[in-house]
């Protein structure tokens, strides 16, 4: 596990929240993450970058679906 502190970890914990992913499925968002991540490792060239964006950006999907499933209909 990547420390969550780490700012590529956060990055994609961000990235993970942001509007344009909301309510859609994995499959429907892969395109648009893995973008995301180029982004960043273009920003941030030779420094291990994969590994925490991706942990990030899945530990902010489940915050936010938790965040939806507590919401009152």
């Amino acid at each position: 596990m990547v420390d969550p502190n780490n700012k590529f970890y956060r990055l994609g914990f961000e990235a993970a929240l942001h509007a344009k992913y909301r309510c859609r499925e994995y499959d429907q968002i892969l395109g648009e993450m893995q973008a995301d991540l180029e982004d960043v490792q273009k920003r941030h060239p030779g420094e291990n970058v994969e590994e925490p964006f991706l942990q990030g950006f899945e530990s902010g999907r489940n915050y936010y679906q938790e965040l939806c499933s507590k919401r009152p209909q």
